[in-house]
């Protein structure tokens, strides 16, 4: 994000801070924003609660297991856009006073995407229902906001 125009850089912070107000603290939500203009990248914005599991799991675990679906959040992302190029992933807690949040970043070029990897898509998309109905956002963004 740091190379994005500063307009850019607040366009995709206040989509993250809105989803980071509104999502339900027990659910995970996903946000895909399509790029602005050509060869500008998807976002892919994952708010993912800690699981309550039986058996308590490490922050270390939890962090891993958000990578893994965030990551499968990003294929899914261009199995459903199939000009996506570039794909980036930031994942984090939901609420928006969360105390000890962390965050993941990752990046996905999928610019050599093959068979296979529309295959493991597929199925990450079927098996951990990512995707399945989307609903879709509009709004605008003001360059200059108003006083």
């Amino acid at each position: 994000m740091a190379r994005e125009p500063r307009f850019k850089r607040r366009f995709l912070s206040e989509r993250l801070m809105e989803i980071l107000k509104t999502a339900p603290l027990d659910k995970r939500m996903l946000r895909v924003l399509p790029p602005a203009e050509e060869n500008d990248p998807y976002y892919v914005f994952l708010l993912f609660p800690i699981p309550k599991f039986k058996k308590p799991i490490s922050h270390d675990q939890y962090r891993h297991v958000r990578r893994n679906f965030l990551e499968a959040c990003c294929m899914v992302t261009k199995l459903k856009n199939p000009s996506a190029k570039d794909i980036v992933g930031i994942a984090t807690e939901p609420g928006i006073y969360n105390i000890g949040r962390s965050e993941d970043a990752i990046y996905l070029d999928a610019r050599n995407w093959n068979k296979q990897l529309e295959d493991e898509a597929i199925e990450l998309q079927e098996k951990l229902e990512i995707l399945k109905s989307p609903t879709m956002f509009r709004g605008v963004t003001k360059e200059y906001p108003d006083v």
